[in-house]
């Protein structure tokens, strides 16, 4: 998990979302995708899969190839989490 913690509130598309916007928001954004997506059935090498896709080291094709699930889940996920969220 500290890889994708680690990586995660830095990304762009998730600090511009229009539900999240600041840097604590992103972080608290990237803990509950920690915690939920393991219940979307992503496994520790699909985490760390999504942590080198954060850090820019791979593309989405490349997460595909590897493991065709592992975005699908991350998007269920982040629909989970956002959805949870509060109006800024």
């Amino acid at each position: 998990f500290d890889g994708f913690l680690d990586a995660c509130p830095a990304q762009d598309f998730i600090l511009t979302n229009h539900k999240i916007g600041s840097p604590d928001r992103a972080l608290s954004l990237c803990g509950c995708l920690a915690r939920e997506m393991p219940t979307q059935g992503i496994t520790q090498e699909g985490l760390d899969l999504l942590a080198q896709y954060y850090r820019d080291e791979i593309s989405d094709a490349d997460v595909d190839a590897q493991d065709a699930n592992v975005l699908t889940f991350h998007d269920k996920a982040s629909e989970a989490c956002l959805s949870q969220f509060p109006a800024k």
